[in-house]
């Protein structure tokens, strides 16, 4: 079976210390593991795939787009070592096309589908049937944030009996009257979104490009079981968002790379989708991908893309074909959320919005394909590399 290959060169990184600019001449990757793919597993779609490390039993758990299955890989050899196979039919079915899980352990694995909008499914192992939750809203989702999850990363918390769901925020300002958050409490099945934090609130929706183009209206969550606190990123927003016993707490977490978010010159309305106008924002404007908490090393990561508009525009005006590197900043937090450093570093390095993880080694992401279809790399990246 035919998969899908990323090609892309590999060139120089640069980090950001405190106060300074300091480029490495050497790799930024303490560790690379090539995962072998068999006939049946391929690399991440356009939009990305999930990848968790599971504590359990130190595996890599991975969705598979092909087979609707969950690989897991041990990462010393690389090796396929076990599959989760979800059943389209029958008792055992998880109906719609489901694309992101989140594990918990081997009895709990939660699964979410498209087309089934208002359940998550909860299945062990072996990919047996052990719950359905369902969340559907009495008014139909007409003043709620519709639930279409996040993928890749952060869309799922688990902490004792209730799980949280990260929405996408939506075009609709009537929707965005609570936070694209779902609390859902699997003892009483009773549910909601949080009432805060807003998002969006003072940002002009109209100049937001199309709600297809996901990637600035994901929100991402991520937990501090140490301190019982969640962190909410939302795209567009300098700040963090911190919720705790009830209460958010506002924290600025600004990349010292972005200055600003550039947005549509006009209603998105007016553009057709060939637009340079409407293209260089889509592909260039600045936005904050995900937030993750490393539970091993007590450090938050929050991904930023940073703005590549004017170069995106010359490309588009000019008609060339020649590739154009999103440029990132990883951020790196201590688990209070104050900034230790950054590092900076493009798409020609890695490409975190396919795929990114937590291990106790630290944080890991997908590598450009550079080594044919049967080999998925990924790399630990060695500001927090572990022996």
């Amino acid at each position: 079976m035919r998969k899908l290959v990323l090609c892309f060169l590999i060139a120089k990184v640069c980090t950001v210390c405190v106060g300074q600019t300091v480029q490495f001449t050497n790799e930024v990757f303490g560790k690379v593991i090539d995962l072998k793919l068999d006939n049946e597993t391929a690399m991440p779609w356009y939009f990305g795939s999930v990848f968790q490390y599971c504590d359990d039993t130190d595996l890599l758990a991975y969705w598979n787009g092909i087979t609707k299955s969950i690989k897991y890989f041990d990462l010393e050899s690389g090796e396929t070592v076990k599959e989760t196979k979800l059943s389209p039919y029958g008792p055992e079915a998880i109906p719609g096309e489901p694309y992101y899980f989140y594990y918990h352990n081997k009895d709990s694995i939660f699964i979410f589908s498209e087309f089934q909008n208002s359940k998550l499914f909860l299945v062990n192992d072996r990919g047996g049937k052990v719950d359905t939750f369902d969340f559907e809203a009495k008014d139909g989702y007409r003043f709620t944030p519709f639930p279409r999850l996040t993928r890749v990363s952060g869309a799922i918390v688990v902490h004792k009996e209730h799980f949280f769901l990260s929405f996408n925020i939506s075009e609709q300002k009537e929707r965005n009257s609570v936070a694209p958050v779902l609390k859902y409490n699997m003892v009483t099945k009773e549910h909601g979104f949080l009432k805060e934090p807003g998002a969006y609130r003072d940002l002009d929706l109209s100049r937001i490009p199309k709600g297809g183009q996901h990637e600035f209206y994901e929100s991402r969550l991520a937990f501090n079981a140490d301190n019982n606190e969640m962190v909410i990123n939302y795209p567009l927003s300098q700040k963090l968002y911190v919720l705790r016993d009830g209460i958010v707490k506002e924290v600025e977490a600004k990349s010292k790379s972005v200055k600003g978010f550039e947005l549509l010159s006009r209603d998105k309305n007016r553009f057709e989708v060939n637009d340079v106008g409407y293209k260089k924002i889509v592909f260039g404007s600045a936005r904050y991908f995900g937030i993750f908490y490393d539970q091993y090393n007590k450090l938050f990561y929050r991904l930023v893309k940073l703005d590549n508009v004017s170069k995106t525009e010359s490309k588009y005006l000019s008609n060339s074909k020649k590739y154009v590197p999103d440029s990132y900043s990883w951020m790196i937090f201590d688990s209070g959320l104050s900034k230790k450093t950054e590092v900076l570093f493009t798409s020609r390095e890695a490409t975190p919005e396919k795929g990114v993880f937590v291990s106790p080694k630290g944080l890991w992401v997908l590598l450009p394909n550079s080594k044919g279809e049967d080999i998925m790399s990924i790399g630990l990246l060695k500001f927090n590399e572990k022996d």
